[in-house]
């Protein structure tokens, strides 16, 4: 029943690779050989070529989006042995190296890059308009790289490019993340929907997907922070995220060198746990730490425990750094 929209999911897949595979690199600058009149003409047209190549996305991708619903109310409509074999044919097509999603994915990843480049254009050409002089410090461009600064003069110049990592959704990674973007181009002056460019571009898996769907506005750039501040940066989730990573960290061998490093590693988390608040002294937390070492271990460290008293964290690490 689905074969039409199959077809038609093909041809526009097809479409948006060619679209993807062809399409020109473009990067707005300026040339100081130009006057500022031909400079502006460039900037122009290099935005409406990229406009022109995002529209062209967008349009194949609510294509894709429009048929991918469609299939989906095709097997509400199925039962039975039917239904089972639309959902195989609709398996084959989302998943592995020709999913279409993936390709949706792809195309909507594109289009913010795109559109991230008119509004670098945008600023360029607000540069040409309106000049600083050269005994004012020049506000540093937010770049796919970090910092970039036009003038030798500037006070940026002799430090290295400060690289803008991306955010895959990983509640542990949250607060890094948000610090270098804070610090990046949260506090920049450019306008909100240059940052929830910037924001979007950085983005991956889970992280990304929380802001599928998004509409590019100033307005919304609040409000996809708070999205992701809520979906990511809770307390109480970070706290979970640092116990299940202390609970896969792999129990040592009777190696030294393995034994140091499992300890390492529990030590890595539970700091961070400390710095929440959290109390190292309970007696989970102990016993977790000593089923993860070898059993000659566990004997030999308790030689050193006090009689009638339980371990407390920062002697028991002690204990078991000495060994």
């Amino acid at each position: 029943m689905s074969g039409p929209t199959r077809r038609l999911i093909g041809q526009t897949r097809a479409r948006i690779e060619e679209y993807l595979e062809n399409l020109e690199e473009l990067l707005p600058s300026t040339n100081p050989e130009l006057t500022r009149e031909e400079n502006m003409i460039a900037l122009d047209n290099t935005k409406m070529t990229l406009r022109h190549n995002a529209q062209k996305l967008k349009e194949a991708v609510e294509t894709l989006h429009r048929l991918n619903k469609e299939w989906g109310e095709i097997m509400e409509r199925l039962s039975g042995e039917k239904l089972e074999e639309e959902e195989k044919e609709y398996n084959k097509w989302t998943t592995g190296d020709k999913s279409f999603l993936d390709t949706m994915k792809e195309a909507k990843e594109t289009i913010i890059v795109l559109e991230s480049r008119v509004n670098e254009a945008e600023i360029l050409q607000g540069h040409l308009l309106n000049p600083m002089p050269l005994r004012v410090k020049m506000q540093p461009l937010v770049t796919e790289q970090g910092f970039t600064q036009s003038g030798s003069a500037s006070k940026w110049a002799n430090l290295p490019k400060l690289e803008l990592p991306t955010y895959d959704g990983d509640p542990l990674k949250w607060a890094g993340f948000w610090d270098t973007f804070e610090a990046t181009v949260h506090t920049q002056e450019i306008s909100p929907v240059q940052k929830l460019n910037y924001l979007m571009r950085k983005l991956t898996g889970e992280a990304f997907e929380a802001l599928d769907g998004i509409t590019k506005s100033n307005d919304n750039y609040e409000i996809a922070v708070e999205i992701l501040k809520e979906r990511f940066g809770q307390v109480e989730q970070i706290r979970q995220a640092l116990y299940a990573q202390l609970n896969d960290i792999p129990k040592a061998t009777e190696k030294t060198e393995d034994v140091r490093r499992t300890l390492a590693g529990m030590d890595r988390v539970t700091r961070q746990l400390k710095a929440m608040g959290e109390n190292l002294n309970q007696e989970s937390l102990i016993t977790q730490l000593m089923e993860k070492m070898p059993d000659d271990v566990v004997l030999e460290v308790g030689k050193s425990k006090p009689r009638k008293a339980p371990w407390q964290m920062d002697r028991l690490r002690a204990a078991l750094e000495d060994i």
